[in-house]
């Protein structure tokens, strides 16, 4: 099996407030042609994705080698579902677009054009904020917006968001500094929770998260021990609006 990867950079600018650069280019060749495949990565620049939790219904209007050979293939017209963003805190925000296309011909040099348009999907969010002081271990969290949202949340023990670490004394010092939640729904799915102090500014912490899309345990761990009176903060997203991205470029290498 032979990995090929060439990184580059050009530019297309899809409207004034997105930007579409093509960044890389996967190849993947076997003996078997099952095993093919190939994919461009482009990186989207865009100040909604702030706002954006995924992205999806990829749509490739046109894909060319240099000799004119389509490159459009069948994972590129079953490309409807959405998937999870995976946002770069840049300014503005930026998260790259996974393109699949036809694995080239090995004489192919260049994809002379690659047309069409993906989707983002913004949205805004309501905030339930959660006292760790007042809720109890392992019991539900009470709260109306939560049950409207078909969400059950629960702070756990910390050693549940952190298996790897089974020393106690290590899982005691791990405990004045993060926070575990299990986030379990029907039909609303949480990208995002937040400790916050109780001036309501977000504390810097590395999260994480596992499991279904109908039960997640989250794990968000400060860089020092938190302040007295922290909370968790859960956003809830309500009211996605869908934004058409358009791409269109040429003459990319391939490597």
């Amino acid at each position: 099996m032979r990995i090929r990867s060439l990184l580059l950079s050009f530019t297309f600018t899809a409207s004034l407030s997105a930007k579409v650069e093509w960044k890389t280019t996967n190849e993947t060749r076997s003996t078997e042609s099952l095993a093919q495949s190939a994919e461009v990565i482009l990186r989207l620049t865009d100040d909604r994705l702030e706002s954006a939790l995924d992205f999806g219904d990829i749509e490739v209007s046109e894909a060319l080698d240099e000799k004119g050979n389509s490159l459009i293939s069948s994972k590129s017209e079953q490309s409807a579902s959405y998937r999870p963003l995976r946002i770069r805190p840049t300014l503005p925000p930026s998260a790259d677009i996974r393109i699949p296309i036809k694995c080239p011909e090995r004489e192919a040099n260049s994809i002379q054009t690659l047309k069409g348009a993906f989707s983002i999907r913004t949205f805004k969010s309501q905030k339930v904020v959660i006292d760790p002081a007042k809720q109890p271990l392992n019991e539900i969290v009470e709260n109306d917006l939560l049950d409207a949202h078909g969400l059950e949340v629960t702070l756990i023990d910390i050693g549940h968001a952190y298996p790897e670490i089974r020393d106690k004394e290590t899982l005691g010092r791990l405990s004045e500094q993060a926070v575990a939640v299990e986030i379990s729904s029907t039909k609303t799915e949480i990208r995002e929770i937040e400790l916050i102090t109780t001036e309501f500014e977000v504390i810097p912490s590395q999260k994480h998260h596992f499991g279904t899309r109908s039960s997640m345990i989250w794990g968000a761990r400060a860089n020092k021990p938190l302040p007295e009176g922290y909370a968790v903060r859960i956003s809830i997203p309500i009211a996605p609006e869908e934004h058409r991205i358009l791409f269109d470029l040429k003459d990319l290498p391939l490597p």
